[in-house]
């Protein structure tokens, strides 16, 4: 087995200055003295594994704000003996703050899933917080968007959620690798995320971290007429709450500067923000409070407070005055007058069937790549 070891401080704050997006890669944002570990090929008993970085949910060093949710209650009878229906891979896709991703392989069906372990005393908040939220969806009949929950087993002291594959990828490896996507091949997996987010608010639940690193292609051809996009890591979500300095909700650099002020409720709105986020990193490779790759965490956190986004950047040279309009709508400073995610899907540049091409330019590339942490590789028997 081949893996790739980086790793990296506790905090956002404690890292050098980053590039774009790159700086919020979950993949490395682990405790100090950890490692975070992925196969380098990923194909695994003939299928991609799921993106360890999303699955682990690690946002960042941060804590989740802390919302009672009803012990996950199992809707069907087989999950009670499920401990024993997988077998669990010796191989760790992954390991981080928030537990440990096992290849799993149901002995009676041949079915493979992937099973993230966490300990039930440490993570216990985050746990109910993500089976809550896909059982909701589970209960509404799921959502082609939205990562599928296949099982859910006690074992050793962990609770193990076993979710569907996703094999494409992150979107935000795709946006590192391949470059920012044009507007018209942006506006199938942006419509799927949207789609995604607007069932959540429907059935009164929120996000509240919504970033590229938590969305999934299904395939790693992102031009595919029939690619989508999956929204995971639901270890934040649930409905309305209030922000706190002790307990932080998703990842700072992609939240509503409402929850900056910890003094303002979490409510849809803030998914809607980061919306924006997302859509703008989509289009230019580039985080839209961070477009030269030079600022520090806390200069981000001034610039999200001032609300103020600008295309006057060199990457948005090509950006059609629908995307930005959107863009524009989404990043609204006053979560009053933020689209609601519905609304989002009505908007001309998400109903549009054509849109000019925008080449990323090899400087964008160039601090994408260069950003990403130094591996270390091993190779095993």
């Amino acid at each position: 087995m081949i893996t790739i070891v980086a790793r990296s401080s506790r905090s956002l704050a404690r890292h050098s200055r980053v590039a774009a997006a790159a700086v919020y890669h979950t993949q490395v944002l682990v405790p100090s003295g950890k490692t975070a570990c992925m196969p380098l090929d990923m194909a695994i008993a003939g299928t991609t594994a799921l993106c360890v970085g999303s699955l682990l949910g690690m946002p960042d060093a941060h804590t989740h704000a802390h919302v009672p949710f009803p012990q996950f209650q199992s809707t069907s009878s087989k999950t009670t003996d499920s401990a024993s229906s997988w077998d669990l891979s010796d191989q760790v896709l992954g390991a981080g703050a928030f537990g440990v991703v096992h290849l799993g392989i149901r002995r009676d069906t041949g079915e493979v899933g992937a099973v993230k372990m966490q300990r039930n005393l440490k993570h216990r908040d985050s746990i109910q917080r993500e089976l809550h939220a896909l059982q909701v969806v589970q209960a509404k009949g799921g959502h082609k968007n939205i990562i599928a929950l296949k099982d859910v087993f006690e074992r050793d002291g962990h609770t193990c959620i076993v979710t569907e594959f996703v094999s494409g990828g992150e979107l935000f490896d795709h946006i590192v690798n391949h470059g920012a996507f044009s507007e018209q091949d942006a506006r199938k997996p942006m419509r799927d995320i949207v789609e995604a987010v607007a069932f959540l608010h429907a059935h009164g639940l929120i996000h509240k971290d919504l970033k590229p690193e938590n969305v999934l292609l299904r395939f790693k051809d992102r031009a595919r007429a029939d690619n989508a996009a999956t929204l995971v890591d639901f270890g934040s979500a649930g409905p309305a709450s209030r922000a706190s300095s002790a307990d932080e909700i998703g990842t700072t650099v992609y939240q509503a500067p409402e929850l900056l002020r910890r003094d303002s409720e979490c409510t849809q709105a803030a998914d809607v923000w980061s919306l924006g986020c997302i859509l703008y990193v989509l289009l230019t490779g580039r985080h839209p409070f961070d477009l030269d790759g030079t600022a520090t965490e806390r200069q981000i956190e001034a610039r999200i407070r001032r609300g103020k986004v600008s295309f006057k950047h060199p990457a948005c040279r090509d950006l059609s005055p629908d995307a930005k309009d959107l863009i524009s709508q989404l990043l609204t400073k006053d979560p009053i007058k933020r689209p609601s995610a519905q609304a989002v899907l009505d908007h001309p540049w998400m109903r549009a069937t054509k849109a000019k091409e925008q080449p990323t330019d090899l400087l964008t590339l160039a601090m994408l790549a260069q950003r990403q942490p130094t591996p270390v590789v091993s190779v095993s028997a």
